[in-house]
Parts: C-alpha cells; sequence; structure tokens
C-alpha cells in the first residue's frame, strides 16, 4: 500500500512539475524514439549482432561524421561499423550459444533469473523497439556483465563432472 501511494505522489508531483501537460510526455517521448530508433540503411540483425550483442565486447570501427540540427548547430557524430570479419561473428555466436546453454543449465538459480530478466528487458527496448541500437557504447554497460557471470556459473554447474586430461 505504501508503494502505491508513494507511486501515485511521486506522478502527481511530476504532474504538477509540468502545469499537468501530460500530453507533452507523449509528444517528446515519440521525438526522442524517432532520434534514436531511426538508423541508418544497415541489416536490423546485423546491428544487433555487430552493436548490441557483441559491440562492448568486440569493439567494431567507428566513424565520425558531420552532422547538424536543421536550426544552424553543427556538430560530430560518432557511430559504430557493422563487423568486417567473419570471426567477430563467429565469436558473439559461440558467447550467445554458452550464454543460452548457462540460462538452461542454470534455470532454477534466483540470481541467474534475475540476471536475465534485466537482460531480456534490454533486448526488448534495444532489439525488438530498436530504441538506441546504433548507440551500444552508451548503454552497454547496462548488461555487458552477462556475458562473464553466465559463463562463470555454467562452469560451476559443471564442477562436479569427470574431468579428463589430455596426456
Amino acid at each position: 500500500m505504501r508503494v502505491i501511494i508513494a507511486v501515485i505522489c511521486y506522478i502527481l508531483l511530476y504532474l504538477n512539475r509540468i502545469d499537468f501537460k501530460y500530453q507533452a510526455i507523449f509528444s517528446k517521448t515519440n521525438q526522442q524514439y524517432e532520434k534514436f530508433s531511426n538508423v541508418e540503411t544497415m541489416p536490423t540483425w546485423d546491428m544487433i549482432m555487430s552493436f548490441f550483442f557483441g559491440g562492448n565486447i568486440l569493439f567494431p570501427s567507428f566513424t565520425i561524421s558531420d552532422k547538424h540540427n536543421m536550426k544552424g548547430f553543427h556538430f560530430k557524430a560518432i557511430y559504430m561499423e557493422l563487423y568486417s570479419s567473419t570471426f567477430s561473428y563467429i565469436f558473439v555466436a559461440v558467447l550467445l550459444l554458452l550464454a543460452v546453454w548457462s540460462y538452461c543449465k542454470n534455470f532454477r538459480n534466483k540470481w541467474v533469473q534475475v540476471i536475465m530478466i534485466s537482460f531480456f528487458i534490454d533486448i526488448i527496448i534495444h532489439c525488438l523497439m530498436r530504441f538506441g541500437l546504433h548507440t551500444s557504447y552508451i548503454y552497454g554497460g547496462h548488461f555487458v556483465f552477462v556475458y562473464p557471470l553466465l559463463i562463470g556459473w555454467l562452469f560451476y554447474a559443471y564442477r562436479s563432472s569427470p574431468k579428463y586430461y589430455f596426456s
């Protein structure tokens, strides 16, 4: 009950701050969505692999271009390019395969569930809704820790399995 009251108070204070013009929220949100979702002409699957899943592990090359905001303000923009090597795509695919394997193997672990829920939320926001897909160097810190943790839990799940050594 306290949470609901706190949320209502927060909403009322925010609406009071913007003079109860809630339509401004939707128009501003739509402007931001258009700004961060319209990307160059690149295939979506390639952007997801190069930028979202692998962009913060194997950095693709960057391009700097001149931009302007139609009001006379000129600035430089930094963009990531798609991977140019097949090795990069294979590495990211193997990493994702290990992460999915770890999730399946450790499905009952509550910490794995917490990490994967937050990772799935990022996937929905950035891959399905395509919000900021081309700026993964900014938001990648939200989820880049998922890969080593899941691979570590995968190794931990197999800690008691027989070990074979090459001689």
